[in-house]
C-alpha cells in the first residue's frame, strides 16, 4: 500500500532527500538488496525509491544523484532528462603483483576525468585467498565513498562515488587496488575475474587475471665468514617445508649434518660449531653448506680458519 507514496531518493519516507538516503541506496548496491528489516535503512519504500535514475537497476550512480539532490537543495527527483553515457567504456585494465603471500590488484580506467560513479563485481579463488584491503587510487582518493562487501566468499562488490567537480590529475589512471592474503601453504591457482561494470564503466569489457605459481625462493647464508669457534647458519622459508642441513668439505665429503626435520614458513637460525660427525674440531678449509627443501636446494661456501 505504501507503493504510491514512495518518492524517488527519499528512502526513509520523510519527505526530504539526505545524505542518509544516498547512504541506504548505496548500501542496496553493495549488499544487492539484501537488507534486512531490523537494518535502519529498511523501509517499505527502500526498493522502489533507491533506483533515483529510472533505471531499473539500484547502482552508486543513484545514491549519488541523491546526494547531489540534497546539496543542491532539491526536494523532488523525476525520471525526465535522464539519458547518460559511460565515461570509459572500453578502457579498463588490471594485473597482478604477487609478493610473497600477498596478491595485489591494480584497477586503471583510462579517460576517467568525468568519473562520477561506478560498480563492478570482483571474483577470486577463495579455496586459496581471503580478502584482505581495498585502497583509493589516485582517481578515487578524494571520492565520497569507495567501499567492497564480500557478499560470499570469493565474490565482492564494489562500488563509488563521488560529486561532479571534484578534480584529479588528468593524467591519472589509478582507480583502486585490491589486496588479498594467502591461506595456509597450498600452491594458489585459479583466476581474478572483474566483471559486471557499472554507471561510468558501463560497457567495459570483462577482465580476466591467471594467478601464476608462487616461485619458491630459498635464502639461505652464513655469518661470520669466514670463521673460527662457529658459524650461524640463517635461512627463510615462504611455506612449511621439511629441511636438511649438511656441510661437506672440498672432496664431497659429508662432515656435519646439523638439521633434518620439518619446519614451519619464517626465518631461522642453525649454529654450526666447527665440529665434524664426531665432534672433533674441523681443519682450517674451505666448506660447503647445503640446504635441502621439499623442491629446491640452496649451497653456500664457508671458510675455516683456526
Amino acid at each position: 500500500r505504501y507503493a504510491t507514496h514512495c518518492k524517488l531518493g527519499d528512502i526513509n519516507m520523510d519527505g526530504v532527500l539526505t545524505p542518509g538516503d544516498a547512504q541506504c541506496a548505496f548500501q542496496m548496491y553493495m549488499q544487492q538488496g539484501e537488507i534486512s528489516e531490523d537494518n535502519a535503512c529498511y523501509t517499505p519504500c527502500l526498493t522502489r525509491s533507491s533506483d533515483a535514475n529510472c533505471d531499473g537497476n539500484i547502482t552508486p550512480a543513484d545514491a549519488l544523484r541523491i546526494f547531489t539532490a540534497y546539496l543542491n537543495g532539491d526536494s523532488v527527483l523525476t525520471c525526465e532528462g535522464l539519458n547518460k553515457k559511460a565515461v570509459c567504456p572500453p578502457a579498463m585494465t588490471a594485473h597482478l603483483e604477487q609478493d610473497g603471500r600477498r596478491l595485489i590488484v591494480p584497477v586503471s580506467c583510462e579517460q576517467a576525468i568525468a568519473l562520477t560513479a561506478f560498480g563492478m563485481v570482483v571474483e577470486y579463488p577463495a579455496d586459496f585467498y581471503e580478502f584482505s584491503t581495498l585502497r583509493r587510487g589516485s582517481i578515487t582518493l578524494d571520492w565520497t565513498r569507495l567501499d567492497g562487501y564480500e557478499k560470499q566468499p570469493g565474490e565482492l562488490w564494489i562500488g563509488g562515488f563521488t560529486l561532479p567537480g571534484i578534480k584529479h590529475p588528468a593524467t591519472a589512471n589509478d582507480l583502486l587496488s585490491l589486496e588479498f592474503s594467502l591461506k595456509g601453504d597450498k600452491q594458489p591457482a585459479g583466476e581474478i575475474k572483474i566483471r559486471e561494470f557499472l554507471d561510468d564503466l558501463a560497457g567495459a569489457s570483462s577482465l580476466t587475471l591467471k594467478i601464476a605459481a608462487r616461485k619458491e625462493n630459498l635464502l639461505a647464508y652464513n655469518f661470520p665468514n669466514p670463521f673460527n669457534a662457529s658459524t650461524t647458519i640463517k635461512y627463510e622459508l615462504v611455506s612449511n617445508q621439511h629441511i636438511r642441513i649438511d656441510i661437506y668439505d672440498i672432496r664431497g665429503q659429508l662432515v656435519r649434518r646439523l638439521l633434518d626435520s620439518r619446519r614451519e614458513r619464517g626465518e631461522h637460525v642453525v649454529v654450526w660449531n666447527g665440529s665434524d660427525l664426531r665432534g672433533h674440531e674441523v681443519p682450517s678449509g674451505i666448506y660447503y653448506g647445503v640446504i635441502h627443501s621439499d623442491s629446491l636446494k640452496k649451497t653456500f661456501k664457508m671458510l675455516v680458519i683456526r
